[in-house]
């Protein structure tokens, strides 16, 4: 059996996979000379993916139709550090902000 390896199959590769898997099953189920069995693991060894991908990739071209690419994680930049200036800035912001609301209630409970 083959080294299997622990990585993130995009839809191409994973079409690849599916192709080889539907090839060796209808392998199997032509009569040949040489017997043709057990599609699955001959697909293992032929890509060097693990059966439960295979079965995996299988189950979701039969259900969806479609082999889609996992989501892209998006790398965020780090937020910039908050100094005295700034703090001082939001602070103001928020009080006026409550003290604008504030003023607005009480001309509203008249």
């Amino acid at each position: 059996m083959s080294e299997t390896r622990e990585k993130i199959l995009n839809s191409q590769s994973k079409d690849i996979v599916y192709n080889v898997s539907k090839y060796f099953e209808q392998q199997a189920s032509v009569p040949s000379t040489t017997p043709v069995s057990a599609y699955i693991q001959k697909t293992v060894d032929a890509t060097s993916i693990s059966e439960r991908s295979i079965r995996r990739i299988r189950k979701e071209k039969s259900d969806t139709g479609a082999l889609l690419s996992p989501p892209k994680t998006r790398n965020r930049e780090p937020l910039k550090p908050v100094d005295d200036f700034d703090r001082c800035a939001i602070r103001i912001y928020c009080t006026s902000s409550v003290t604008n609301y504030c003023e607005i209630a009480r001309e509203f409970k008249r």
